[in-house]
Parts: C-alpha cells; sequence; structure tokens
C-alpha cells in the first residue's frame, strides 16, 4: 500500500511540480518561515494552483489545458526574426562554423524573454550571438494556466550560418 505523508519541509525556496499517478503535490514556501507547506490537487478539484513565481514546463501547460507562450506574429515570425538578426561574422565564416546552439529561456508573466541561457554550444562567438538575438527578441503573449498569466521555460535552436 503506497502511504502519502505530507510533511513540512525545510529546503528550497520554491515552489516545485511533482506529478505522480493522478495526483500533483504543489510545495509552497510559507511567508512567515522557510518551510514548505505541502497540498495535494486531485484532476477535477477546480482550477490548477498556480503560484506566480513558478517556472513552468511547456510539458506541465499542455498537460492542464494551459496556453503556452505566443511570440507575435507566430512561429514564422520568430524565424524570420531570428534570420533576420543574427550576424554571421567573417571569423564564422573563415572558420568555416556549422552548427545548431540550443537557447533556453523564459518568458515571464508580461511577455520579456528573461534568463536567457545556452544549451548546446559550438563555439567561435556562435553561442554569444544567438544568446543576443535572443536577448532582443520583442516581447511574447505570455502563457496562462487556470486563467492566470505564468512564467514558461523555452527552448529554440539558433543556426549557423542563419538558414
Amino acid at each position: 500500500m503506497h502511504l502519502r505523508l505530507f510533511l513540512f519541509i525545510y529546503v528550497l525556496n520554491f515552489t516545485h511540480l511533482y506529478a505522480q499517478t493522478n495526483t500533483v503535490v504543489v510545495r509552497k514556501k510559507t511567508p512567515s518561515s522557510s518551510l514548505i507547506l505541502h497540498q495535494e490537487w486531485i484532476p477535477g478539484d477546480g482550477p490548477y494552483p498556480v503560484n506566480q513565481w513558478q517556472v513552468y514546463d511547456p510539458a506541465v501547460l499542455r498537460s492542464y489545458n494551459g496556453i503556452l507562450p505566443v511570440y507575435p506574429g507566430g512561429d514564422t515570425a520568430r524565424v524570420a526574426f531570428i534570420m533576420g538578426h543574427t550576424r554571421y561574422t567573417e571569423a564564422m565564416q573563415k572558420a568555416d562554423k556549422k552548427g545548431r546552439v540550443v537557447v533556453d529561456f523564459t518568458v515571464d508573466t508580461l511577455g520579456k524573454v528573461v534568463d536567457v541561457s545556452i544549451r548546446t554550444k559550438i563555439g567561435m562567438g556562435c553561442d554569444e550571438e544567438a544568446q543576443r538575438v535572443a536577448q532582443t527578441m520583442p516581447s511574447w503573449k505570455p502563457g496562462v494556466l487556470s486563467g492566470k498569466k505564468v512564467k514558461v521555460k523555452m527552448t529554440m535552436p539558433v543556426y549557423f550560418p542563419p538558414k
């Protein structure tokens, strides 16, 4: 028999989401202490409990009928923006640098692109250029979960030379 025990734990400072069979356990830091309160949410119990500080994974939004962030004009406009703003320098051309840089970023509740980082690097300045292009993207339409705007972690490739 699976025994569920919810304890106060003295570890993390932000909310984490743990998926179990048909339940989701939301861990919240209480405002008055560094303890984390566990509460159980079962699908069908009403709207999914949203935390404004949580950065959600796109899979979570899809699972709970959330709306993913949308680039203004859609994916075609996003690709056109990346192609039009990516600089392929002479040094990159001379070194015949080709490949794909994978960029992780967060779209916040205002639609701004924040916390840009490089997941897959290829070097020769391509990584820094991909990060620069991601940071200069215009505001997106933010993700929505249970009727509230949420932060969502996104990933996108940037190709060199730009395709």
